[in-house]
């Protein structure tokens, strides 16, 4: 796997307004993961062969105090893990010998066997299995706990260590954490709310989705595009950056979102497949966990630290081509949405966020190791 590592910062956007050019700062980190990509499947029958997963018996399920309740799942629904309205599942259809695809929550791999709306998202060889878990991991010290109580004391009553946060996505071995879920208000916007089906169409892939589970808006799908259309990542003309950098060569960056999707072929999507969604830190679900923390909330927490209001767009895509037909580009462009949670928007000069690679192997099957050469 070889990753891509950048510094950044994040400055507050304020509530209902644009952008200020004075610090607003994304980060976009992209990540290219080759053959083994964990959610993938080589292109056999697993169903024979895998592990069936673990029955997820509970949901969590929020109160009208706000305190959370485990409540039985009934057996008869056509599968047993429930969510949010806005979680949902997209394929790139890889034409390679894997197959992968991503969800809306957690990073770019969030799902394996235990998360079962993914059909087969393991690999087999010769009878050994491979878990694979890549979440996200958010974190911030007491110097921003402190910008955050100036204009909301109630953060006082945190769980956890005073001041400190971390947000991050573990579901590979319990205790499962899942802090950053889907964005609210994606359905029937961001995708339509159609399900995977096997019946051959655009919304079939039996090798990676379980069958009526929500669809990502995927670009060779229009049924799964909500009322927004279809608004993945376009190609950058060559001819584009080349304006771009004369039109201010000292201050020129590749920075790809600050170009306005007017100046670009609006039906030259970048990749042969290609899907989009949205992820957060302060989905509505966590927010009620986080009890009196957050304005509008009440209670005692029951989950430690805040939130710190970050919006991630995920865009990912693949190329057909033979040379990268098993190659998933992933993409996450962070913005800082904290006026969303407290009111006002919070600048943050310490928070910390990246990647938290886990792998839990079952037999000597593979070699993980770092490539210094492409970080």
């Amino acid at each position: 796997m070889t990753f891509e590592q950048k510094t950044f910062d994040v400055t507050a956007r304020p509530s209902g307004g644009p952008a200020p050019a004075r610090r607003l700062r994304h980060l976009t980190d992209a990540l290219v993961a080759l053959s083994g990509l964990a959610l993938a499947v080589a292109p056999l029958r697993v169903d024979a062969q895998r592990t069936q997963p673990a029955q997820q018996m509970t949901i969590d399920s929020v109160m009208a105090d706000g305190t959370v309740k485990a409540v039985a799942i009934p057996r008869s629904n056509p599968f047993n893990l429930f969510a949010a309205e806005d979680l949902a599942a997209g394929s790139l259809r890889m034409s390679g010998g894997f197959r992968t695809g991503v969800t809306n929550q957690g990073g770019p791999v969030s799902e394996n066997q235990g998360n079962n709306f993914t059909g087969m998202s393991i690999i087999n060889n010769g009878g050994n299995y491979a878990f694979f878990e890549m979440g996200l991991v958010a974190g911030a010290p007491p110097s921003e706990f402190r910008k955050i109580r100036a204009v909301h004391p109630g953060i006082n009553a945190m769980a956890g260590s005073l001041g400190y946060t971390s947000e991050y996505w573990q579901v590979l071995v319990p205790p499962q954490i899942k802090k950053i879920g889907s964005a609210d208000g994606q359905f029937g916007k961001a995708f339509s709310g159609a399900t995977s089906i096997f019946n051959s169409s655009c919304r079939d892939d039996p090798r990676f989705l379980a069958q009526g589970f929500s669809l990502m808006a995927m670009k060779d799908c229009p049924e799964t595009w909500g009322s927004q259309g279809f608004a993945a990542k376009l190609v950058v003309p060559d001819s584009v950056w080349v304006n771009t950098f004369n039109a201010n060569k000292a201050n020129f960056r590749w920075d790809d979102w600050r170009l306005a999707r007017t100046r670009l072929d609006a039906s030259n999507y970048l990749g042969t497949q290609s899907v989009y969604g949205f992820m957060s830190d302060y989905y509505r679900e966590q927010k009620l966990r986080y009890g009196s923390v957050v304005p509008g909330g009440s209670g005692a927490p029951t989950d430690p630290g805040y939130p710190l209001g970050l919006e991630s767009r995920v865009d990912s895509w693949q190329f057909a081509a033979p040379a990268t037909r098993n190659t998933q580009f992933y993409q996450i462009q962070l913005v800082n949405k904290s006026a969303d949670v407290y009111g006002t928007g919070i600048d943050y000069d310490s928070l910390y966020y990246g990647l938290g690679p886990g792998f839990l192997f079952n037999g000597q099957v593979v070699s993980v190791y770092y490539d210094f050469s492409s970080n």
